[in-house]
């Protein structure tokens, strides 16, 4: 039950910055929707870190980093302060004047931190030891995946190639 109401918070958590994520300002600012993207991540890295099966399997973000590193483009563990991601690291290594540089970075860096998300949701739902409760939480999870992707894929297209 506490794992549940737990769940439901987080979720609450990650769905305020999906949603900002679908604002209009942010195709204006990809450095803005970096920032909110990398606070979803560390909201639910802070929420998997705290499971037991996550405590039990090492599962933390620098961990997770180096275990996958092949599968990362730009995200290593240098983007990594306290255990983790830090806003200020990523704008000294991937901002310049507001905008990311070069302009796929941002592409890159999404898939990278989606990355990290996806694997959380799915401990997450491992937590649940029962089938139904996981595959409910699945469903959920899955529903705000989706949602969160698209909002990405959204903020990757750019006017021009909107136009065409």
């Amino acid at each position: 039950m506490a794992l549940e109401y737990d769940s439901m918070v987080l979720l609450s958590q990650l769905e305020q910055f999906s949603i900002r994520l679908t604002d209009t300002m942010m195709r204006a600012s990809q450095a803005l929707a970096l920032e909110y993207l990398v606070q979803v991540v560390n909201c639910i890295v802070d929420f998997t870190e705290k499971l037991a099966i996550a405590q039990a399997r090492h599962c933390t973000l620098n961990v997770l980093l180096t275990r996958g590193r092949t599968h990362y483009v730009c995200l290593g563990l240098g983007h990594v302060r306290d255990g983790r991601l830090s806003m200020a690291i990523f704008e000294q290594l991937h901002l310049r004047r507001g905008a990311v540089i070069p302009p796929a970075t941002f592409e890159h860096l999404s898939q990278d931190l989606v990355r990290i998300i996806n694997i959380c949701l799915n401990v997450c739902v491992k937590a649940f030891h029962a089938p139904g409760f996981q595959q409910q939480w699945r469903t959920v999870y899955t529903g705000f995946f989706v949602n969160l992707v698209h909002a990405l894929q959204r903020l990757q297209t750019t006017p021009a190639s909107e136009a065409s």
